[in-house]
């Protein structure tokens, strides 16, 4: 168990690329527990980015969270070392 966890902190670390599938309420800590531990994080979800909270558009904003909507791009997985599905 501490091996796996030790690789999980690995890749959600500092500089590391995860991608968050899914932005309800899960999605949205999971974006902001990566961001708080220096990963760089692109969101993705099937609906429109304007159903998401302002609150959050404007933390992702201020943050450098690349968020994407109306769907899932296969362009979203370039250069990216993790993916999370929420």
């Amino acid at each position: 168990m501490a091996a796996a966890q030790n690789r999980l902190a690995e890749l959600t670390g500092p500089g590391n690329r995860v991608l968050v599938v899914g932005l309800g309420r899960s999605g949205i800590g999971v974006v902001r527990l990566l961001v708080s531990r220096g990963a760089r994080v692109t969101a993705t979800d099937s609906a429109p980015l304007e159903q998401l909270s302002q609150d959050f558009r404007d933390w992702a904003e201020l943050h450098n969270v690349e968020l994407a909507g109306g769907g899932h791009s296969d362009a979203l997985l370039d250069d990216i070392d993790l993916i999370i599905t929420s």
